[in-house]
């Protein structure tokens, strides 16, 4: 049996596979506020475009100018290994650089990830940005 479908710009089909697997991109706005660097993701950080954009954003940023590092994932609801990945490479890039990292808006699923591999106390962790800008 085949696999054939439609897909949209930025999805892709997983070879071998005999059912869809979608990969739907994560968008991430940056901007400079109270002397800190903030990265609003919307969309699951589960895929490894995903996580290499995030990575690829923050560390553009961080490049630019060594300021503390904001990530808001109020609008992430879920993240797997390559995203754990991906926030523990931005705290130690931030941490070389001598500037915080903190992760603000954690949704349940991803507090839980972060909980059960006990990386949570690793991050600066709020509820809002207004905590840490």
């Amino acid at each position: 049996m085949g696999t054939k479908g439609t897909f949209a710009l930025g999805q892709k089909l997983l070879p071998g596979l005999k059912f869809f697997a979608i990969f739907d991109p994560m968008e991430i706005r940056q901007r400079e506020e109270n002397t800190a660097w903030v990265l609003t993701l919307s969309g699951n950080l589960t895929h490894t475009d995903n996580a290499q954009a995030l990575h690829q954003a923050a560390k553009a940023a961080l490049e630019a100018k060594a300021l503390p590092l904001v990530i808001n994932l109020e609008q992430v609801p879920l993240m797997d290994s390559l995203g754990i990945g991906s926030l523990i490479s931005l705290r130690i890039t931030a941490q070389r650089l001598g500037v915080a990292c903190h992760l603000v808006g954690l949704q349940p699923k991803v507090q839980e990830v972060l909980t059960i591999t006990k990386l949570l106390p690793m991050f600066s962790v709020a509820a809002t940005e207004a905590e840490v800008l």
